[in-house]
């Protein structure tokens, strides 16, 4: 989930991994809170940020997986069952991929954005 399934290790095993760099992005991004909101906002809606700045995707990517895991399990145990219910090979509108995220996890980016960015921190 939240992940460009080109996104992967070079060496062809389709397994990515926390690079260093990440943890540094994620040092970068934990200063400001308004391109972790942005980052959180494109990737809710679609993919295009794997294009434009794979390191930031991955790591905002993987940190709310985390996040809604280990935080909101059931709103995201929800999540992956209606993402699981889509069909097959048929784009997914950015609108449709908002209004799916906010049914389930909310639509309030800025206590989101709070939330995750104190769940990353207290995980140093």
């Amino acid at each position: 989930m939240f992940e460009a399934p080109a996104f992967s290790n070079r060496d062809g095993s389709g397994r990515t991994q926390w690079a260093a760099s990440r943890q540094g992005t994620w040092s970068v991004l934990l200063r400001d809170g308004k391109r972790v909101s942005a980052a959180l906002d494109s990737l809710i809606r679609s993919d295009k940020l794997f294009d434009q700045d794979p390191d930031v995707a991955y790591a905002v990517a993987w940190a709310l997986t985390h996040y809604l895991a280990t935080e909101r399990p059931k709103p995201f145990g929800e999540l992956l069952v209606q993402t699981g219910q889509l069909p097959p090979f048929v784009p997914f509108q950015s609108a449709d991929r908002w209004e799916h995220f906010r049914r389930t996890v909310g639509t309030d980016m800025g206590k989101l954005t709070r939330e995750l960015i104190a769940h990353m921190q207290s995980l140093k």
